[in-house]
């Protein structure tokens, strides 16, 4: 480790446990971000249907931030009574009923769930009330057979892929919540260039905050240690939210735009390539991004 690398330490690194990976066995995922659960205009319809899809079709489950809404009395910025969902109104234990009621929400799932990270509305819930959010969500979460990972603002994950006894792949993900406005114009490709101008040997940058979908691939040259030339395409995944547009809620009040619901199904798939004339090669040979927006 370097100096500088010493003075990185604080960013999140996650590696999971080695998956068996060939042609009958793709890594799939499922890619979630912003529900703002206890929101009153959050579609828990919509985020349910997402992952009711993720498990009937055997993927992991990923939540990029912003999992609560986390808008309490104490943020005088955006807090009125109405932006609380109408069972949790009136309570006075609202943070302990939070996260009681995102473990409730999630349970059907958790053992699907391999990671939750941090957006900036668990952030807001630390600087008002010097409370970690996610730490008693994700242990409630956790079972002792699978442990549900608590990311933070930013960091890597990665999945090692097991192809045979000798050979594992790593497939890399740089996650960051994102930051800026709704962006409506560029979509947030501006945030993904600066992000690619920083990141390097991922597979994947995703983010969320923004409550769009979009997605584009970028192709990175390299040379190897022997002197090959290598292609690396890096996918940008952008994932949508579950904010509606009911009257009344913070969208709704401060004249936002109406936005899609819903997330990303990534598929990676192992195969062969033959050539005439060259030997047979296999690896890691379609990564698929399916964005899902519920309608």
């Amino acid at each position: 480790m370097s100096l500088i690398d010493s003075f990185n330490d604080g960013t999140s690194a996650i590696t999971f446990p080695v998956r068996k990976f060939g042609k009958a066995n793709p890594l799939k995922l499922c890619l979630i971000s912003d529900i703002h659960l206890i929101a009153r205009s959050c579609n828990e319809d919509a985020v349910m249907r997402l992952l009711d899809r993720a498990v009937d079709e055997a993927r992991r489950i990923l939540i990029n931030g912003d999992l609560i809404d986390g808008i309490f009395p104490k943020d005088f910025k955006r807090y009125v009574p109405s932006v609380v969902m109408a069972a949790m109104s009136g309570r006075d234990d609202l943070l302990n009923s939070t996260v009681q009621y995102a473990i409730d929400f999630l349970t059907p799932y958790k053992e699907y769930i391999d990671f939750i990270g941090v957006g900036n509305h668990e952030l807001s819930v630390l600087q008002y009330h010097s409370y970690d959010v996610m730490r008693p969500i994700c242990q409630g979460l956790s079972t002792t057979a699978h442990k549900v990972k608590q990311g933070q603002y930013m960091g890597f994950l990665r999945y090692p892929l097991s192809a045979t006894s000798t050979q594992v792949h790593n497939y890399d993900i740089y996650y960051t919540h994102g930051a800026g406005g709704a962006s409506p114009v560029t979509k947030g490709m501006i945030e993904f260039n600066r992000i690619l101008s920083g990141v390097q040997n991922v597979n994947m940058v995703w983010a969320g905050h923004m409550h769009t979908t979009t997605w584009t691939a970028e192709n990175r040259l390299s040379m190897n240690q022997v002197g090959e030339v290598k292609n690396t395409i890096v996918d940008a995944v952008r994932t949508a939210g579950f904010l509606g547009h009911k009257e009344g809620s913070y969208p709704a009040r401060f004249g936002m735009r109406p936005q899609p619901l819903g997330g990303m199904m990534i598929d990676v798939k192992w195969g062969s390539i033959v050539r005439k004339g060259q030997p047979r090669r296999e690896g890691v040979v379609s990564v698929e991004c399916t964005p899902i927006i519920i309608r």
